[in-house]
Parts: C-alpha cells; sequence; structure tokens
C-alpha cells in the first residue's frame, strides 16, 4: 500500500487495488468496494432509470392514485439509502404538502435546496414545477426555469415550460425572447410563430386598460419596443417564413394575413388567403371561402366578398351567417343614409349596432342576422 502511494505514475488506484488483492486477499477488496458504492449512494443526486423505477415506482403510482401517505413512506425509505436522491426529496415534499401535514415550510425548503443544486433531468424538473404550482408559487417555478435555461441554453424542454409560464403570467416580451431561443436551436418555423404572437400580444397589451397592481411584481427582461417596431417586426419575420415556405399550417396562415391587415396592407392580406397558399393551408373549402370573404371585405371589395360568401351557400345553403351578409353587400355602397337607417332599426331591436357604418363596422355588421323590411337599395330579384 505504501509502494502504491508512493508511485508518481497517474494510475495509483489500480495499483492500489491490485497490491490489496495480492497482500490482503479478494475479500478485502470487496469490502472497500462495498463502502465505495456505500459512499456514492450517499451523493447521488439521481439513478439509472431501471434501478429509478425499482425504487419508486410505487411513490409515483401512489401520488397518482391520490395516495400522498403511501408515497411519502415510499420516497422516505429511498432517502434512507440515498439521501441526496433529488425526486425521492420532492415527491416527498410534494406528497406531505398533499396530506396537509404542519411542516409545509421545510417541504418548501426542501424543494428551493433540490432547485437551488440544479435538477438533474427532465422527470426531477416536472416534479418541482408540479409542487411550485400546487402551493400556488408561479415565481419559484418561473425561477426554476430560468436557472435550468441558464445552465442549459439548448434545453428545449425547459424553454418550452418557461415560454408558458411566462404567457400565463402575460410576460410577453420575455415570452418572445424564449420562444426565438427555441428557434435558434430547433429551426421549427412554430416557434417563429410563437415569437410573433407575442409581439402581437404586445401591441395589444399597450393600449390596453391592465390592472397594474397585479403585474407590478412581474419584472421583464427583455427590452421594450414599440408598438409599430414590434408590428413591423412580426411581419418581416413572417414574411421570411413565407417566401422560405414554412407557413404550411392554418393558424400560420391566419396570423401572417391579421399581421398584414393589421399593418394596412389589407390588399396583399387578401391576395395571401386568396392565393394557391390558402389552398394548401385551409383544407376545408367552406373555411378558405369564408376567411377570404373577411379580408375581401376589410379591403373593400365587395364584390368580392359576396362572391365567397356565395361559394360558402353553395355548400352550406343554410349558411346564416354568409346568407346575412351577401344580402347586406347587395346594398348600393353610396346609399349612406339606407345603411344608417338599418344601424338605427338594428339599435331598436336592441342588436348592438352602433348609429353610423364604415369599413370599420361594416365586415361585424354584415355578420349579424337581422329581420327587416324590403329596401329600395337592394337588388329583390338578386336576393
Amino acid at each position: 500500500i505504501d509502494r502504491a502511494r508512493r508511485s508518481p505514475t497517474n494510475g495509483v488506484d489500480v495499483c492500489a487495488s491490485a497490491t490489496l488483492a495480492s497482500v490482503c486477499g479478494s475479500s478485502f477488496v470487496a469490502v472497500m468496494s462495498s463502502m465505495s458504492a456505500k459512499l456514492a449512494a450517499k451523493h447521488a443526486k439521481t439513478l439509472p432509470p431501471s434501478e429509478l423505477s425499482r425504487v419508486l415506482r410505487g411513490a409515483y403510482e401512489a401520488i397518482d392514485g391520490d395516495d400522498p401517505q403511501t408515497c411519502a413512506r415510499i420516497a422516505t425509505t429511498a432517502l434512507k439509502k440515498y439521501p441526496r436522491l433529488q425526486i425521492a426529496r420532492v415527491l416527498r415534499a410534494l406528497a406531505r404538502v398533499r396530506m396537509g401535514v404542519h411542516d409545509y415550510n421545510e417541504a418548501f425548503d426542501e424543494v428551493c435546496a433540490v432547485r437551488d443544486e440544479g435538477v438533474v433531468d427532465g422527470s426531477v424538473l416536472r416534479a418541482v414545477l408540479m409542487f411550485f404550482r400546487e402551493v400556488d408559487a408561479p415565481e419559484e417555478a418561473r425561477e426554476t426555469l430560468e436557472l435550468v435555461t441558464t445552465s442549459n441554453p439548448t434545453n428545449i424542454d425547459g424553454l418550452q415550460s418557461l415560454f408558458v409560464e411566462y404567457v400565463r403570467e402575460r410576460m410577453f416580451r420575455d415570452a418572445q425572447v424564449c420562444a426565438m431561443k427555441m428557434y435558434k436551436t430547433t429551426q421549427d418555423a412554430r416557434h417563429v410563430l410563437w415569437a410573433t404572437t407575442c409581439m402581437l400580444a404586445q401591441g395589444e397589451d399597450e393600449g390596453a386598460d391592465i390592472d397594474e397592481d397585479v403585474f407590478a411584481d412581474r419584472l421583464q427582461k427583455a427590452p421594450k419596443m414599440s408598438s409599430e417596431s414590434l408590428l413591423a417586426l412580426s411581419k418581416g419575420m413572417l414574411g421570411k417564413l413565407c417566401e422560405k415556405g414554412e407557413i404550411k399550417e392554418y393558424d400560420a396562415l391566419a396570423l401572417y394575413a391579421r399581421t398584414l391587415a393589421t399593418s394596412g396592407e389589407r390588399d396583399k392580406a387578401y391576395d395571401v388567403v386568396a392565393s394557391a397558399l390558402g389552398d394548401t393551408c385551409i383544407s376545408m373549402p367552406i373555411e378558405r371561402e369564408r376567411m377570404r370573404a373577411q379580408y375581401a371585405l376589410a379591403c373593400g371589395k365587395r364584390a368580392e366578398a359576396r362572391a365567397h360568401h356565395e361559394k360558402v351557400l353553395e355548400m352550406a345553403p343554410d349558411d346564416w351567417d354568409s346568407m346575412n351578409a351577401a344580402l347586406d353587400l347587395l346594398a348600393e355602397d353610396e346609399d349612406a343614409a339606407a345603411l344608417a337607417k338599418l344601424c338605427k332599426d338594428m339599435q331598436v331591436l336592441g342588436l348592438g349596432a352602433t348609429d353610423r357604418i364604415d369599413a370599420d363596422n361594416a365586415e361585424a355588421l354584415s355578420r349579424v342576422p337581422v329581420v327587416r323590411v324590403p329596401q329600395k337599395t337592394i337588388n329583390a330579384a338578386k336576393a
């Protein structure tokens, strides 16, 4: 043993083991190996999947089966052998909270300790987040995910969970940054859509009546941009996706068209939904015609809007919204007095129409079912 300790080589452990085996016999080496295994178990934060399943399968089944007492007992037994096993510590804390025991602070501190030492895998992360949601501590859940994604910026599970937390708390700026981090890692176009949705949400929040007291404690780290800049950036990002052919689904097309229309490019929005891209992204013909009618009316193309509504009626003759829209579009654009009277009649009926009509509320008016007398400006034969 002394000769092994004095060995200048890097293979001291190998040399010592060989010396021990030759001097003391294999039984002594077995004892030393057992002691090493116990020491490793004492410091183990996780275990191989097969061993973890054997040790904690009953705890998982108990917590899922609303049996926190059994879960706590199994987790405690596992911790006697593996005192630092993270998943067992979190499961026991969760079980204690569900049991309603009085050591709530102890359970909370235990989970925070796991969080602060760094969660070792996805199962521990999910359990930690479950605990914080159970005790209504969204700030702690957010901090946990921020620590995970800071230490491992390419952890997609952590980034997705953090994105959800940001959106739930209306922290759209940080959610936007989080979505772009996911895109840089995965190059998945849907993450760009998430980011642009958050940009548009920021623009809507800017003019919304939001209770500042409720959201005052939610610090947003990302720099603030004006609603105009966010809208322009969203339009540019979605335009690049469209050029690359990465807009392939209904939601993506609807977001792109809405962004164009909101930024004032209503004609382009109609051209996009009326193009072959619209045929690709919107699988149901009736939905295609409805969306095309909506954007045709938004850019003042009344004849095209009526044609799309009539196509809807060919497929579904009892579609009440398109029926009323088609009838309203038969009215002459110049006869503002008749349209104003129609709005007044609707107010009398309690249908909530405004006392005037223009390009902004014409589409909304066209979708409201109305009972009224024939008007001179309607072509009765076509109607």
